[in-house]
């Protein structure tokens, strides 16, 4: 079976999404293949362990983990997905645990994409695979923009960027292929530039907010008694809806001025802009999106989430799936914040640092270079300065070689096997945990 580690970027967009299944029932985990399966992705294994999850999550690399929470063995799903979720992958919890306690402790230590409630309807679980694969690689590609690091600009030959007039297929390389909802590698590369040169505002915001204020969401609807509904439903929840808007511009307006932590988008809206028009806008201002809709057919929902929303719903909605939906958004796109100024202080922090090399450089350099114009100059070369002659002429070329602009760092097409060797001399006892 072919995996992702042996495959370029370009070579995946010819394959199916990676899935990887963890779940200790063996009935439900069959069932979820097979539904998966005829979603158009590859399941690539199965597993029932944490343990097995997070070795196969390091094996595949899968664009996706499905995860339960109660699993076999001494690690459960929250702990596995924790670590997979370090490894700058997609998960999403699929679980019979919705109760408060569990949804805490699965958002506050691993916020994953989606939180479905067991049993799941099949037009639910395809939407969130698909935005959870979506929403991952943006972020992914965020994290590499404020990182520095030069991305291919060309389009690879094998990338899909049209959809055929009238029909469910998407043209590549004069072949068609299965209508797929994800976003293809030259669209998710834009919006992430996009998205990231203006993550200040949400930096800012997420920085100056404060920690005792209600969460503020704007629910733009365009039928006045469900956004009327949506909003108690809302606010019994605890949050706060400053406004209910029925139009494109407006909304683009309000959010522009208020800022709000989330914005709740239906797709069909009074105007000439639609909701997914205008979720475009907002999302680039750093506000998380979740659709809301009761449009649910395969082109409407692909259109939707090249937006890469934070979260899709389709109506009517349930105040549980409301409810999970949106606390899940909230800690995903929280951390996501959090990756990128972690990310930007250690990229300012090593760059201060080789400031302060190259200036410590200079240093040695004019004084290198003083002392060897001197003792030729005087022709009174004493012992201690011919000792120090050969090592300061080397100085001197390192020095000049160190000042050569590097070249941009590249990303690798496809990453090569390393090798760690850790020094842990009578270290048996503790090695185990601080390689995990």
């Amino acid at each position: 079976m072919a995996t992702r580690k042996n495959m370029a970027p370009e070579d995946n967009e010819n394959n199916s999404k990676s899935i990887l299944i963890v779940e200790d029932e063996s009935i439900i985990a069959l069932n979820l293949k097979y539904d998966l399966e005829d979603l158009g992705y590859e399941v690539i294994d199965i597993v029932d362990t944490g343990d097995d999850a997070i070795d196969k999550a390091v094996e595949y690399r899968p664009d996706l983990t499905v995860m339960d929470i109660n699993l076999k063995g001494d690690v459960n799903g929250i702990q596995a997905a924790k670590k997979i979720l370090a490894l700058d992958l997609a998960v999403i919890y699929l679980t019979a645990n919705t109760d408060d306690i569990t949804f805490n402790e699965a958002t506050s230590t691993s916020p994953a994409s989606a939180f479905i409630p067991k049993p799941y309807d099949i037009n639910t679980l395809s939407k969130n695979v698909a935005l959870a694969i979506n929403r991952q690689s943006v972020e992914s590609e965020k994290v590499n923009e404020a990182r520095g690091i030069a991305k291919e600009k060309n389009k690879p030959k094998s990338d899909v960027l049209e959809l055929e007039s009238g029909e469910n297929n998407l043209i590549e390389s004069d072949e068609k292929v299965d209508y797929q909802n994800y976003m293809q590698y030259n669209d998710l590369q834009q919006k992430a530039k996009d998205e990231y040169k203006l993550s200040n505002t949400a930096i800012k915001h997420y920085e100056n907010k404060d920690t005792e204020s209600k969460i503020k969401i704007i629910v733009v609807e365009d039928e006045a008694i469900t956004a009327l509904n949506l909003k108690y439903d809302l606010e019994d929840l605890g949050y706060e809806v400053p406004e209910t808007i029925d139009n494109g511009p407006e909304a683009i307006e309000k959010c522009n001025e208020i800022y709000p932590d989330i914005v709740l988008m239906d797709i069909n809206l009074k105007g000439n802009m639609n909701g997914i028009e205008a979720a475009d806008e907002i999302s680039e201002i750093g506000i998380p999106i979740i659709f809301l809709t009761a449009n649910t057919d395969d082109l409407t929902a692909f259109e939707a989430l090249k937006t890469a929303p934070y979260g899709y719903l389709s109506k009517p909605y349930s105040n549980k799936d409301l409810e999970l939906t949106v606390g899940m958004v909230l800690r995903k796109h929280e951390e996501d914040i959090k990756t990128i100024i972690k990310t930007e202080n250690k990229v300012s922090e090593k760059n201060t640092e080789l400031i302060i090399e190259k200036t410590d450089i200079g240093i040695i350099l004019i004084a290198s270079m003083a002392l060897i114009i001197a003792s030729i100059y005087h022709r009174n070369v004493t012992w201690l300065q011919w000792v120090l002659l050969i090592p300061s002429a080397i100085m001197v070329f390192l020095a000049v070689v160190s000042l050569k602009k590097q070249d941009p760092v590249e990303e690798w097409e496809v990453p090569p096997f390393v090798t760690l060797i850790v020094p842990a001399h009578n270290e048996e006892y503790t090695i185990a945990e601080t390689v995990t």
